[in-house]
């Protein structure tokens, strides 16, 4: 393998790194949304 063969193998491991810890973070996030919209349709029929 070439010197540029090396670094674009290295990125692509990083990218992936990359996806699979925005991946979790995107999961979290959206696990804490749907939690923290829950209660906001009984808040709005209170003041509704």
């Amino acid at each position: 393998m070439s010197n540029m063969e090396k670094n674009l193998s290295n990125i692509k491991e990083k990218m992936s790194i990359i996806r699979g810890k925005t991946s979790i973070i995107g999961q979290k996030m959206s696990i804490i949304l749907s939690r923290v919209r829950h209660p906001l349709p009984f808040v709005q029929h209170r003041w509704a």
